[in-house]
């Protein structure tokens, strides 16, 4: 029972946190800057496609075996293929020309999208991983950190959202989304290493990390 109500009150929080931002926009900047923050949002969540994939398979594996040294690793490694894999995509949607969005895939209204985009990039990224450490959570049974992370990243957007969004419009929302998401992974980030004893070194991909890849890879074809 408890952890239904963890379960609630975490997908409440995080989707409060991923969708207020629109009545802030609006409140302070107008309806016409709704529509240029959503667009950039769309584009910029596109990324999380990777992120929902490896949390599956992830929350799968953990939720699979009781040993916490395993459980560790898993989540480990998956972090690091997440954040490379997301890093690289919102680099490649960064490079992409704001006349490529005003004149073939909008229209000259959504001028400024690309400011927007990378206002969100870094929350994008942020949010990405923190779904693979929130599924450990979950997957091991410590729901309630990420029910706490994503009451975390309430309040940071809550708070800096009235600072910055009546100054900056369009643009701080999304810088605000971007802070809002990334205090959702230090905090996650945080209780993660303190109870794996985590080092800061383990968090940086190394050669054992490509050479899973490489036989994650050689399995695959094997079995196609």
């Amino acid at each position: 029972m408890f952890r239904c109500l963890w379960a609630g009150a975490d997908g409440l929080a995080e989707t409060c946190t991923t969708r207020l931002n629109y009545f802030l926009i609006q409140r302070f900047a107008g309806l016409g800057s709704v529509g240029l923050l959503d667009a950039g949002t769309k584009i910029s969540e596109s990324v999380w496609n990777i992120s929902r994939s490896v949390s599956f398979i992830e929350y799968s594996s953990v939720a699979k075996t009781s040993e916490a040294t395993e459980q560790k690793r898993i989540t480990l490694q998956l972090f690091k293929l997440t954040f490379c894999a997301l890093a690289l995509v919102m680099g490649c949607i960064l490079l992409v020309p704001e006349w490529i969005y005003t004149d073939y895939l909008f229209s000259a209204e959504f001028k400024g999208i690309r400011k927007v985009i990378g206002g969100l990039s870094i929350g994008i990224v942020a949010l990405g991983c923190n779904s693979i450490i929130s599924h450990y959570f979950i997957g091991s049974g410590k729901i309630r950190y990420s029910t706490a992370s994503s009451c975390v990243g309430l309040i940071a957007l809550l708070i800096s959202g009235f600072l910055l969004i009546p100054s900056y419009g369009v643009v701080g929302s999304a810088i605000t989304t971007s802070i809002a998401f990334t205090a959702m992974l230090i905090f996650s980030l945080s209780v993660f290493m303190r109870q794996t004893a985590t080092t800061f070194l383990e968090l940086i991909p190394n050669r054992n990390d490509r050479e899973y890849l490489k036989l994650k890879y050689k399995d695959r074809r094997k079995a196609s």
